[in-house]
């Protein structure tokens, strides 16, 4: 939506500036600067309410892709066909018209303020002191609050979802204040990135240069676009490694256990292995451990954050090592009844210290309440709360464990073991057996999937502002016929009517990269920093941004393909007499 709304936001700045004359004469002739506001919003309203009907319909064509996207990636999930309920179409048309009339605003506003004489020129009107004044006042304000929501990120003590939400509407915000001035920095950008492409190409990459540099203001509403899907990009890039190092070196810190069964499908493991483990030799503690979510003190359930996991308090130290925020290994002696360990985020979410009591509700509907022996720290496994398998036995109806962690006997071979564990248990088709160093692996694919999967997202923000940035070539070719029937005429090639188009776009692409890539390295630095209790440590992955820049190039090639064609197809003679 944000991506959208930069390139609404263009076009309209674009179409208004052209027909400038148009709003002159209907001003000259007496309409008001309400109805000249009117009607640019009524236009406005018409295509949001067109292009939101048509979302609609190719939405449910994406929610197929997207459910094959699940699929292919391994998330498979049970649905039936596909459901187009009211208030989603309530919901899409609010959005799609909010988003145009809030994006078409702006310039509706400018298009009442050109004076009807003014506007009869043919020399574009340039921005004055007042509306200058006015752009960098509104993006200080939005970039002081984005600021002030990345402040209460970074150093609040909420839970850290709460945190990332802050610092994500933190970054929208700060991605809007940068937009609003970018025209201050995207003439010095284009005329560095342009210099050694005007010093190869000569005169058309001079040309290209001086048109980005020409105005800068345009140059920057259609490298918005751009800045925002790739900042998203690189975020993403950075902030995964960072994550997948996290929950790597944690794994390896915390989990004792040598062997780990899990069901293929994520779902509980029948009962009946317990037994046939136990019994092979080599094993020294086989600890299962139950998993259910919970509704903590009548709050709706948070689903990463909220849950209890039933574990065999005698066997735990031999599978498990705790990371303690409060409290020491004594304490998992002590768990039995209603006492329960809390998890350092579970902990946050609710307002819980040690000594605290809190109830908790399953879906099944059991209820009971714990006290708070200690807090630990992992936000990778064991989230939520630990209670003994008895007390979670109460009040849960899953009455299957989730998965088993065994330690292998020190004078026993681990591999060895774990042959024997994948004999005994050829019974059970659907119990993974995994090493340690293999369930680890696991969990690093989970999140290259979701990785990809918000990669494959993300791609759709880059296609639109492929559209955009090809959208505004073409109303600026439109703009410019004059110029280009002159070029001609001093004898210019049509081929260098499309390479001055061509290049001018990989600038524009290319500062629009830039900054996403900045600003993308600096959220995710940021995040990193912030998030202290989940261990992530910042590294720029350097192939992963090269390969940012030059797919911001490529796109700015792609999308000066059919506007370069169509410059370099204008009549001479036509647009010399242009009017």
């Amino acid at each position: 939506m944000l991506v959208g709304a930069f390139i609404i936001f263009n076009t309209f700045s674009i179409t208004v500036a052209q027909r400038r004359r148009e709003f002159a004469l209907l001003r000259s002739l007496g309409a008001t600067r309400r109805q000249v506001l009117g009607a640019v919003s009524l236009e406005a309203l018409v295509l949001g309410l067109l292009a939101s009907g048509a979302g609609i319909v190719a939405g449910l064509g994406f929610a197929r892709l997207l459910g094959a996207l699940f699929d292919a990636a391994g998330f498979g999930i049970p649905r039936s066909g596909v459901v187009l309920a009211p208030r989603t179409i309530v919901a899409s048309l609010a959005v799609g018209i909010g988003v145009t009339l809030g994006a078409a605003l702006g310039p509706a506003v400018r298009a009442t303020r050109v004076p009807p004489v003014a506007a009869m020129h043919d020399v574009p009107p340039q921005p004055t002191r007042r509306a200058l004044c006015w752009t960098g006042a509104a993006s200080a304000l939005i970039g002081l609050l984005g600021i002030a929501l990345l402040v209460q990120g970074l150093f609040g003590s909420a839970p850290a979802t709460s945190q990332l939400a802050s610092m994500g509407g933190g970054a929208v915000l700060i991605f809007i204040a940068v937009a609003l001035s970018a025209r201050y920095l995207v003439r010095p950008l284009a005329s560095a990135i342009g210099w050694p492409i005007a010093r190869i190409f000569q005169t058309p990459g001079q040309l290209a240069r001086e048109n980005a540099m020409r105005n800068p203001g345009r140059t920057a509403a259609t490298a918005a676009a751009l800045m925002v899907g790739l900042g998203l990009v690189v975020f993403v890039a950075v902030f995964a490694a960072a994550l997948k190092f996290s929950f790597s070196d944690q794994l390896d810190r915390l989990v004792r256990a040598d062997v780990v069964i899990t069901d293929q499908s994520f779902r509980p493991v029948a009962r009946g292995v317990e037994a046939r483990i136990s019994a092979i030799p080599g094993v020294q503690a086989s600890m299962p451990l139950y998993y259910d979510q919970i509704e903590v003190d009548g709050r709706r359930s948070n689903v990463t954050v909220d849950a209890a996991d039933g574990v065999d308090p005698a066997k735990l130290h031999s599978v498990y090592a705790f990371e303690w925020v409060q409290g020491s290994d004594a304490l998992v002696e002590q768990l039995e009844g209603d006492r329960a360990l809390s998890e350092e985020q579970f902990a946050k979410r609710h307002g819980l210290d040690v000594g605290d009591r809190y109830r908790v509700r399953t879906p099944s509907g059991g209820r009971g309440s714990f006290t708070v022996l200690g807090i630990y720290r992992d936000p990778s496994m064991l989230q939520g709360t630990l209670v003994a398998i008895g007390a979670l036995r109460r009040i849960s109806t899953e009455k299957n464990p989730f998965a088993f962690f065994v330690a292998v006997a020190d004078d026993a071979d681990a591999a060895t073991v774990q042959r024997r564990i994948e004999e005994a248990l050829k019974a059970f088709p659907t119990a993974d057996v995994r090493s340690s160093a293999e369930y680890k692996q696991l969990i690093e694919d989970q999140l290259n999937n979701i990785v990809y999967l918000l990669y494959a997202l993300l791609a759709m923000s880059l296609a639109i502002s492929l559209f955009g940035i090809a959208n505004s070539l073409f109303l600026s070719i439109h703009e410019r016929t004059r110029e280009f029937g002159l070029l001609r005429a001093l004898g210019a090639t049509r081929s260098q009517i499309r390479r001055i188009v061509r290049y001018e776009s990989v600038i524009t692409s290319a500062s629009g990269g830039v900054a996403g890539i900045a600003i993308g390295v600096l959220f995710a630095w940021l995040t990193t920093r912030s998030l202290d209790e989940w261990n992530l440590s910042f590294a720029l992955p350097a192939d992963q941004l090269v390969a940012v820049l030059v797919l911001a190039v490529l796109v700015g090639v792609a999308a000066a393909a059919a506007p370069a064609r169509r410059g370099s197809r204008i009549d001479v003679l036509d647009a010399i007499h242009y009017q």
